[in-house]
């Protein structure tokens, strides 16, 4: 929209107006610095003038920063006592009490702050601003509430704690990962700052006991809330195996991105067809896919009304398509290798090209299997004829592209979405290391698998005695008639089977050996997942956020670009703020960038501002520009 030529003035001489105080500002603080180095600065044994400056530069613009933080920061090797008395020679000393929200010197009527991750800070106030955290609160509260009406006779803080405490903890918890701390115990040496991004700051002790908390009263049920976000046709299915290392005895599984086999957690990820997580299960890590899909896909049918699937070849069974059909769902999938044999295993006939040039078939089995719904699609590549199928319901709904098209999406969909939110959310951090011991499921599957072919054995057992009795007879008849020739085929005969019947029994002494070995029933951990559960939930739910924040500030972006590349750019990028009577004007530094993401940047910069942001009651406007 054009802006009038008066409008167009007087936001210029605005502009004008406080660059020049930056500047000044700028001026200000480093005559103060140069004047110093004459008078306050004085030799110390273990800070040296650069140091000085560096905390004099500091305390000057925010002089609420305590001297914890500044240690850690500098790493300093003196006390906080002494921090405090040299702050107190600059005339710089940190008032008493708690920091205020808005921890910031004024200079020249204007409220100045440094900030170390511009837009993780922009990207707080929109989610704040937004009300995308509305319903996730009402819920905490509504747990919260519950449990307290529950438990009467309970009292730990939680459970008094203001509406306000409660949310501005969750909001810590939830921007953690943009910092760089993917676990609680890395705030304290890490400083990440988070009075710069939300105006209060927590320490590791605080937030370890507010997760503590949250797990007694039930807080993984928040991860309902992720449903809230499904949009569209599909729902791409996915589990990703979480190593946990522990010196406990616990139930193990495959950790694919490990390549061995150890404790973990299986989670199972529900995502719609544009990206969005909605759907959360944890499960021990020996539950195969199989085992959970139909009481998982039921789950997501009923909070989204989303029906048809995209899965990959993990389910793919029969079994699992006539499931499917049973339950009136959809459901795209992968045929293994070893199931045909090319071309001449299928009836098929042709269906088009995809993009790639590759031809496609629409194909059912050249042997008909009754019991066998599927409708496969053939795609003919170079070195390879791959095999999709689906449900006769999508088979008759969408055509043998728009099939293929649809599951080869779920890579970037699901796959690199994992990837990313193991990057940026700190999806693959454990939390608890509580444990729930039980019954050793191994030692019950190996129980059963020997058992099972002891039945089979038995069974084989019988059989050869029986042989062998009747051969015996006849080696009798025989004698008795005087067959010498006879006889001895049926000698020979019966040192043959008495040979499988030693064989079977020396078969069966080592399977009652192999048993014996087992023991007696045993007990093996799984992990509490409650922890682990409320920390997943965060993450996802960070990651729709950010997407949908991405989606909002790509408007003029003039050529596709990666998520991952936006959010290293627009994220990660330092600058500052300047707060007059209407306005937040945030910079945002694109120094030591190519000439490239500087364009991509300002793109991005413009499209920010597109959103027409007010945080508290002012107009939020985004720049670039270097840093004071």
């Amino acid at each position: 929209m054009l802006k009038s030529p008066m409008r167009q003035t007087r936001l210029a001489q605005e502009k004008k107006m406080l660059s020049s105080i930056v500047a000044q500002n700028q001026t200000e603080i480093k005559n103060e610095i140069e004047g110093s180095r004459n008078g306050l600065f004085r030799p110390r044994r273990q800070i040296s003038y650069d140091i000085q400056a560096s905390l004099y530069t500091e305390v000057s613009v925010d002089r609420q920063k305590t001297s914890v933080s500044l240690r850690l920061r500098y790493e300093l090797r003196i006390s906080i006592s002494q921090i405090n008395r040299i702050r107190q020679e600059w005339c710089l000393a940190r008032k008493p009490g708690r920091p205020r929200k808005e921890q910031a010197a004024k200079a020249g009527g204007l409220i100045k702050s440094l900030l170390p991750q511009t837009g993780v800070t922009l990207f707080a106030n929109w989610v704040e601003e937004s009300g995308r955290l509305t319903t996730v609160f009402a819920r905490l509260h509504k747990i919260i509430g519950q449990y307290r009406a529950e438990h009467p006779q309970e009292e730990f803080r939680l459970l008094h704690a203001r509406c306000e405490t409660i949310e501005q903890k969750w909001q810590a918890l939830q921007l953690l990962p943009l910092l760089g701390i993917k676990k609680l115990s890395e705030i304290d040496y890490m400083a990440p700052n988070l009075p710069a991004v939300l105006g209060y700051h927590y320490g590791s002790s605080t937030l370890t006991q507010y997760l503590g908390e949250l797990e007694r009263v039930g807080a993984a049920e928040l991860k309902e809330e992720l449903a809230a976000a499904a949009s569209g046709k599909w729902c791409y299915l996915d589990g990703h195996m979480l190593a946990f290392w522990s010196r406990r005895k616990m139930h193990k599984g495959k950790i694919t991105m490990l390549g061995r086999v150890m404790a973990g957690t299986k989670m199972v990820l529900a995502q719609d067809e544009n990206g969005h997580v909605i759907g959360l299960e944890s499960y021990p890590p020996d539950r195969h896919l199989t085992k959970v899909v139909d009481e998982y896909c039921t789950k997501i049918a009923t909070a989204t009304g989303l029906t048809d699937f995209v899965i990959d070849r993990e389910v793919n069974s029969v079994d699992m398509a006539r499931l499917f059909v049973a339950r009136g769902w959809g459901l795209i999938c992968l045929l293994d290798a070893n199931e045909y044999d090319g071309f001449a295993s299928f009836n098929c006939h042709f269906a088009g090209y995809l993009d790639d040039g590759s031809t496609l078939y629409w194909a059912t089995w050249k042997l008909a299997r009754s019991d066998d719904p599927r409708q496969f699609v053939l795609v003919q590549e170079p070195q390879r004829l791959l095999a999709y199928w689906t449900t006769p319901d999508l088979a008759l709904e969408l055509n043998a592209k728009e099939v293929v098209t649809d599951y080869r999406q779920r890579t970037d969909i699901q796959e690199n979405s994992i990837k990313r939110m193991i990057a940026t959310c700190a999806l693959d951090t454990n939390y608890g290391t509580k444990s729930i011991p039980g019954p050793d499921r191994q030692q019950a599957r190996e129980l059963a698998d020997l058992q099972t072919r002891q039945t089979k054995l038995q069974t084989r057992e019988q059989k050869s005695g029986q042989l062998v009795a009747a051969q015996n007879e006849k080696i009798q008849d025989s004698a008795a008639r005087g067959h010498e020739q006879l006889l001895a085929k049926r000698q020979a005969k019966l040192v043959q089977y008495k040979n499988q019947q030693t064989q079977l029994q020396r078969k069966a002494a080592a399977l009652e050996e192999q048993k014996t070995k087992l023991g007696e029933p045993r007990q093996r951990a799984d992990r509490d997942l409650r922890k682990q559960n409320i920390m997943a939930f965060r993450s996802l739910w960070l990651d729709n956020a950010i997407r949908a924040f991405f989606a909002l500030i790509k408007v003029f972006l003039t050529a596709p670009l990666d998520i991952e590349i936006a959010i290293e750019l627009f994220f990660c990028r330092p600058g500052f703020v300047v707060e007059t009577e209407s306005q937040l004007l945030y910079y945002m530094n694109d120094n030591h960038l190519s000439s490239t993401y500087q364009e991509i940047l300002r793109q991005l910069v413009a499209g920010f501002n597109t959103i027409e942001l007010s945080h508290r009651g002012k107009r939020v406007k985004l720049e670039i520009a270097s840093p004071p």
